[in-house]
């Protein structure tokens, strides 16, 4: 047809359904003369897919196309597929029949206008489906001549129509909230090229949509939250090549029953979840579908509200392990994690499965890179338990260690010899492995016990260059270099003396820079690090030996870390001298006090007013050397 006149199926008293659809010469002129015809007949159902040809600019639908439909009480289903339509006059939408339950519009080129604020006013309107929009054709059918585009009517004040080449950006709908049809309860808009990221809050007013299909797009990450999903009950993301779920994305759906989200890349994004934030709020959740979206791991708590859940699928994925916790799970009737890369279901996991075999659970394992070796053989023997609660258990493969594999259809006899071979060799295994395991955990306690102070040393040296310190020269000509002349390591209980007669005379009268912990080291600091520090910038560390001191954890601490100074930063340089506050008997001396004492010099505090004159002057003499 190229045509309709005017009165055509007007004398049709009992026309209910209309399809002139694939006359792609009519174009959306008939519309005038058609819905002149339509608004005195009791019609029903209105196809008027294709009337447009494949090729050229967008289509729109004007006001005078369908304004007399505006009264219509009977039009309850309306396709206007695979016309080019771009956009809809500001006012269409108000003047499509009240009556209007099904709007189709797939396989068009929809882009944004005003027309968008306008779609509460189709009060019944209860399914749109809005597909395959900007989908391909064949250029051979479709290379005909097509000359088909109207331009807007002299009268049209729609400032939308002036756009033919508007971009649908999800970001400008943030600007006003957005008011769906309030009976709306189904909405497809699947393979249709949504290529954006979804930010901020999409701002829909209350609704009662229950479904929302949007699979096959390229909405490649979900930052955003959608608003006023109360009543979702069904939500298809699928294929949307998707790397990021935000915390807050579904954080106004919580009735949702229903989420498909596979065939994306969400893999990381669910693997750094792990309180379980992105599906919190997700309660009501029966089923979800995460297969096909590379997941290596499962973070144990990702679905700990999923108290409801009665089907989960994380199939073709690249599981190692399976570490999610399922026991509050108490509805979950099918856990499907076939074609993964499990070789066992750990104790943690059986353990889980078995509390939930009330609910009539099934388990889809097949694909799995199972082993059959005496290391699984406690995980094989508890699928034979339970292998009516596994689909498809004849057809599972397992490996043996020689790499050769066999299906569980003798699974039976593969089980008995593993019993025969392994349980020969288990208690063996486990006495070398424990012995072996004991030699060396003896053996690295030695070492470690043995190098302890050296340890500790080397430790808080490498912590203190981390932070950005750097080493001190060592050459003896360089005593500048060094912050402080020396460290003085002593008991707090032989306070009053440092405070007193040492600080007097070694800074006083001699001159000489001190570093004591109580008043130089740097508050907020680790103690143990604070002390290597210390150590690591005075030229000399002087040890104030009394009994106290010697009981005192951390002075024998300050002690060893100096030896450690020597030995390995001042190229066996002494830097401490021994200074004996106190009589002390040889037998409560430590062996490694001994040992200095018997290769160093050391200094006795003599106690009396002449003798002190002189054992100042040698300490700072022997400090400064």
């Amino acid at each position: 047809m190229r045509s309709i006149e005017s009165g055509t199926f007007r004398v049709l008293a009992n026309l209910y359904a209309l399809n002139i659809s694939h006359n792609d010469r009519l174009t959306f002129s008939v519309m005038s003369n058609l819905t002149d015809d339509l608004q005195i007949v009791p019609i029903r159902t209105l196809d008027i897919s294709k009337l447009h040809c494949d090729y050229g600019p967008g289509i729109a639908i004007y006001v005078q196309d369908i304004d007399k439909l505006s009264n219509h009480t009977y039009l309850t289903n309306m396709y206007i597929d695979s016309n080019r339509l771009s956009l809809l006059e500001f006012g269409v939408i108000p003047r499509l029949p009240k009556s209007l339950r099904l709007l189709s519009v797939k396989e068009n080129r929809i882009t944004y206008g005003n027309y968008i604020f306008e779609l509460a006013s189709a009060i019944n309107l209860e399914f749109f489906d809005g597909s395959n929009q900007y989908s391909s054709h064949d250029p051979i059918t479709g290379s005909k001549d097509c000359n088909d585009w109207r331009a807007p009517p002299s009268s049209s004040d729609d400032d939308s129509s002036t756009d033919q080449n508007a971009v649908f950006d999800i970001v400008k709908l943030s600007a006003a909230t957005i008011n769906l049809p309030p009976n709306l309860k189904e909405v497809l808009f699947h393979d249709s090229v949504l290529d954006y990221v979804i930010t901020g809050r999409i701002p829909f007013g209350p609704n009662n949509l229950t479904r929302f299909d949007l699979h096959n797009n390229l909405l490649h990450s979900w930052r955003g939250t959608v608003a006023n999903l109360h009543h979702m009950k069904y939500v298809d993301g699928s294929n949307n090549y998707c790397t990021f779920i935000s915390d807050e994305f579904f954080n106004e759906c919580p009735n949702l029953e229903s989420l498909i989200i596979h065939d994306n890349l969400l893999g990381n994004v669910l693997y750094n979840d792990t309180n379980g934030k992105i599906f919190r709020h997700l309660t009501h959740l029966k089923v979800l579908d995460l297969s096909w979206n590379r997941i290596q791991a499962v973070p144990n708590l990702l679905l700990k509200n999923q108290n409801e859940l009665q089907i989960l699928n994380i199939s073709n994925n690249e599981l190692h392990t399976f570490d999610l916790e399922l026991k509050h799970m108490t509805n979950l009737q099918h856990l499907n994690i076939s074609h993964n890369q499990l070789y066992k279901l750990s104790k943690y996991d059986r353990v889980q499965i078995d509390s939930l075999k009330r609910s009539n659970l099934t388990v889809n394992l097949y694909g799995n890179q199972l082993q059959c070796s005496c290391e699984t053989l406690d995980f094989l023997k508890w699928l034979d338990d339970n292998k009516a609660m596994f689909n498809n258990f004849r057809n599972y493969d397992c490996r043996f260690p020689n790499d050769s594999s066999t299906t569980f259809w003798n699974f039976e006899n593969v089980l008995i010899e593993l019993k025969k071979n392994c349980y020969d060799y288990t208690g063996l295994i486990a006495g070398i492995t424990s012995a072996i395991v004991l030699a060396i955990s003896l053996t690295v306690s030695g070492i470690v016990y043995r190098y302890r102070w050296k340890l500790r040393y080397l430790y808080y040296m490498a912590k203190t260059r981390y932070k950005g310190y750097t080493s001190l020269k060592t050459n003896n000509d360089e005593r500048d270099a060094y912050p402080y002349d020396a460290f003085i390591s002593y008991s707090e209980q032989d306070g009053r003396f440092i405070r007193g007669d040492l600080l007097e005379n070694m800074e006083g009268r001699s001159g000489l820079k001190l570093c004591l912990h109580q008043r130089d080291f740097i508050p907020g600091q680790d103690i143990a690090e604070n002390i290597t520090k210390a150590i690591h910038q005075s030229w000399k560390t002087v040890v104030i030996v009394s009994n106290n001191y010697l009981k005192s954890y951390w002075c024998m601490y300050e002690f060893n870390m100096a030896r450690m100074e020597s030995i390995y930063s001042r190229g066996g340089k002494s830097v401490l001298l021994l200074v004996f506050y106190e009589d002390i008997a040889a037998k409560n001396l430590p062996l490694t006090l001994m040992d200095l004492i018997e290769s160093k010099c050391y200094i006795e505090y003599p106690h009396d007013e002449q003798g002190d004159v002189v054992f100042w002057d040698k300490l700072a003499e022997t400090v400064s050397m």
